[in-house]
């Protein structure tokens, strides 16, 4: 009203600059007790604050209460919200009373600084929630484990898959037909699905793949739950003849599958990437596995039975996943010597961020002090960021010159 330019004028105007977004965070709901608010934690990813550190948040709806949890040590931090006031800290929880009780699905604004850095705004200011960031209050997604293995992809059900975890997909977000089971192994390189459908009518009459008999896997190796695609999300499909297709004409060079007509149905098997650097024990993803069915084989789908997401988006959407934590023996994976900046890949990135550390102190996250340690001395040094740095030179020498 007072014709000043907006925010999208300066978009347009300075296409360098950072651009303000809302960064959206999920409170899982707990019941009060210790375990379950470990439980809570366990299945989410940390949220980052930049380079400064991290957090996680639960919601004790027993007392109304939201738990702030830094997963990296600081010692300068401030959590702003006009919603809720700080009650008490307990180690590395900062417990917030919330002013208006809470529900599922309803949110709050609120901002955590750590070392001058927020986690959400450009322009921090404490009195102003306009710069802050959403927190939703939300049921824990549904959990399940997947053990380590490492089956052939051919069609055939190897014997590594007979002590793997079930999972039912049997659960309605439309109408009513085939259901079917997936189990899933992991090593360093994929995730692995065995999807098993009941079926009795085998049909691909639709010229809609998602309208044929297909089994639909979801992914998401951050378990950011977000509510776009980002690169490491992953859609893949496959019809009971082994036809693969994805939404949006993303590559199915993507993953690799295998199906075979079975004597009450079909079976899929899948071999789903790594894109951040490897899998790795005790790590949480996002996932989901879906049935497509065409019921009376006339080129309509009739039912979608899944594990877990109802919402009927996880074509787009990564939040409604539930999760899969990969199990595996102590130290059967490592972590990714050199990530110092924790992205699943070692590049020039990790010798400045730790030589941004050596000089200046700015801290690290707990894991990336760990990667840092290239010489295996207990701590990080400018002989680890040399270490660093010779990789990179060596990776980048044996690349072919275009």
């Amino acid at each position: 009203k007072n014709y000043a330019a907006k925010d999208a004028f300066y978009a347009v105007v300075d296409t360098d600059a950072e651009v303000q977004t809302i960064n959206t965070a999920r409170a899982y709901a707990y019941d009060g007790t210790a375990k379950g608010l470990e439980y809570a934690m366990e299945v989410q990813a940390a949220q980052q604050v930049g380079e400064a550190g991290s957090f996680k948040l639960a919601w004790n709806r027993k007392t109304n209460e939201l738990v702030v949890r830094l997963t990296t040590d600081q010692d300068d931090l401030d959590v702003s919200s006009n919603d809720a006031e700080l009650k008490e800290t307990d180690g590395n929880d900062f417990i917030l009373s919330l002013n208006e009780t809470a529900a599922v699905g309803s949110s709050i604004r609120m901002d955590v600084v750590m070392g001058g850095t927020a986690w959400n705004s450009l322009s921090y200011d404490p009195t102003d929630s306009s710069t802050f960031g959403k927190v939703i209050f939300a049921e824990i997604p549904a959990y399940a484990e997947a053990t380590q293995g490492t089956p052939t992809i051919d069609g055939e059900i190897d014997a590594v898959w007979a002590d793997a975890n079930v999972l039912d997909i049997n659960t309605y977000s439309m109408g009513s037909g085939a259901t079917g089971t997936a189990k899933v192994l992991w090593d360093k390189d994929y995730i692995y699905v065995l999807a098993e459908v009941k079926d009795p009518v085998l049909s691909k009459a639709s010229p809609n793949v998602y309208e044929q008999d297909t089994v639909e896997i979801f992914l998401d190796e951050n378990n950011r739950k977000t509510t776009a695609y980002e690169s490491d999300d992953i859609q893949a499909r496959v019809n009971f003849d082994g036809e693969k297709s994805v939404t949006d004409g993303l590559s199915t060079d993507a993953f690799i599958s295998a199906a075979a007509k079975t004597a009450d149905g079909y079976l899929v098997e899948f071999a789903l990437p790594t894109t951040l650097g490897g899998f790795k024990a005790n790590q949480v993803v996002g996932f989901d596995a879906q049935i497509n069915d065409d019921g009376d084989g006339e080129g309509k789908r009739t039912s979608i039975s899944n594990w877990y997401d109802l919402t009927g988006m996880g074509y787009t959407d990564m939040s409604g996943l539930g999760v899969l934590k990969l199990v595996g023996e102590a130290g059967a994976t490592e972590e990714l010597c050199g990530d110092v900046n924790v992205d699943g890949k070692v590049n020039i990135s990790d010798v400045l961020t730790l030589n941004k550390n050596l000089m200046t102190g700015e801290v690290l996250t707990a894991e990336g002090s760990a990667n840092a340690d290239t010489d295996g001395d207990g701590k990080p040094t400018s002989a680890d960021a040399l270490n660093i740095l010779k990789y990179v030179i060596k990776v980048l020498d044996s690349l072919p010159v275009i």
